[in-house]
């Protein structure tokens, strides 16, 4: 019988960035209903088995599913272990705006993280940032050295915000971002200035322009940059929205810039698939090969465990000699489902479960008829279920290996959910 339970972290992983032309990525990491993975890790693969460790990422998260903490590692292949890169805390105000970023770099000597740099931010009554500060200081040293300091200033109107961002007390080290909105107040163009140290006049530095369907969704996102020397706008790349499922992309066309004609020339595409649920389960990334035919060139497959919470991204990519696929790394998530990390273990007024720690007797007590409930592992297995009566039940659970479960079911329309160690 244990009484203390432990879990290796060591077997998990963190987000994957999309790898695209575009700056934008449609695959967006969201917990519903309070689930957040506290860490994972990534193995590449070797002769198509996942051998290799590559990196490890350990998460904190606020109530609310807020990142506080992200702590990240490298395997050493030489030494076979861990080794600590870096870690971000992030800290928040009551109302929500980041208050501090606490950037900590690992000692190898005593073998523990130490603050190395932070950055500090300051609001308004509107919530806009005014001020930024950054500061670094050395290992066991207790002095702080301003590194930088950048003051916001703001100008709006009805569909225009203007924000002026001075480094420093230099006036000549500014930049100015307009952003301007349709009737819908969504962003159709975003440009950004700079100030020439020499006269004090603003010119133009980029511009990212957006356009939207009678639905409300994006159809083209173009991004720009200014050449001064023949005064105008040259294309950077390109993406077009063209297919949605309800609110969902399903098809991007990416682009870039030709300069001699200053038109668009197509480069790649991506297909995105979807759940029933409506979470992208499928990535298909192909190149438009001597502009003739689609090349597969990548592809992203995500699973997701019994409470529709990704736990696996597995990349591949293409190989045109086998005209074939083959798995290049895979990612897998951990979700402890604890309150610390924000799952949502909830008791109706009228359902009582006890003693939260089992040995061999669950007590339920409920004050329904046919209740239905659900036993899973931490890992989403199902593990049995069984039906209450009105009054008190009392659940056999000696047979279970020791650990943590999740006992789940619906009431009223409502999932509810309560955590248990069996030892």
């Amino acid at each position: 019988m244990l009484g203390i339970l432990i879990y290796d972290t060591s077997s998990f992983a963190q987000p994957i960035v999309l790898q695209k032309l575009s700056s934008k990525s449609i695959l967006q990491i969201s917990s519903e209903e309070g689930f957040y993975p506290d860490s994972g890790i990534s193995f590449d693969f070797t002769d198509g088995i996942d051998s290799v460790y590559r990196d490890k990422v350990i998460y904190g998260w606020t109530p609310d599913g807020k990142i506080t903490m992200y702590a990240y590692y490298k395997w050493d292949t030489i030494l076979n272990c861990w080794k600590a890169a870096y870690r971000d805390d992030t800290e928040y105000e009551i109302n929500g705006n980041i208050a501090r970023k606490n950037l900590f770099s690992w000692d190898s000597t005593s073998a523990d993280w130490y603050l190395s740099r932070k950055i500090e931010y300051l609001y308004n009554d509107s919530n806009d940032l005014i001020e930024e500060s950054q500061y670094i200081r050395e290992l066991n040293s207790i002095d702080w050295e301003l590194i930088s300091h950048q003051r916001f200033n703001y100008s709006y109107t009805a569909h225009f915000t203007e924000f002026i961002v001075t480094s420093g007390d230099n006036v000549d080290t500014t930049a100015k971002t307009e952003l301007y909105f349709n009737e819908d107040f969504q962003l159709i163009l975003k440009r950004i200035s700079l100030r020439n140290k020499g006269n004090g006049e603003w010119y133009f530095s980029s511009m990212d322009s957006m356009k939207y369907d009678e639905n409300k969704r994006m159809i083209e996102d173009s991004y720009y940059s200014w050449d001064a020397t023949n005064q105008e706008w040259n294309g950077n790349f390109k993406t077009e929205f063209k297919d949605y499922l309800n609110e969902n992309v399903t098809l991007l066309f990416y682009y870039s810039w030709a300069p001699s004609t200053r038109t668009w020339n197509l480069e790649a595409k991506e297909e995105v698939g979807y759940t029933e649920t409506g979470k992208q389960n499928l990535l298909r990334g192909y190149s438009w090969k001597n502009s003739t035919f689609w090349q597969s060139n990548y592809k992203l497959l995500i699973n997701y465990d019994s409470y529709d919470n990704y736990n696996l991204y597995s990349w591949y990519s293409f190989d045109e000699d086998l005209n074939d696929w083959y798995i290049k790394n895979r990612t897998y998530y951990y979700y402890p489902y604890s309150g610390y990390v924000g799952y949502k273990n909830i008791q109706p007024e009228s359902f009582k479960v006890y003693p939260s720690i089992v040995h061999e007797i669950l007590n339920i007590e409920t004050e329904k008829n046919r209740i239905i409930m659900n036993l899973y592992d931490v890992s989403g297995n199902h593990i049995r279920s069984f039906s209450l009566a009105k009054g008190m039940n009392t659940i056999y659970l000696g047979d279970l290996q020791s650990g943590i479960y999740i006992l789940n079911s619906n009431l009223n329309g409502n999932r509810f959910s309560v955590k248990l160690i069996k030892m």
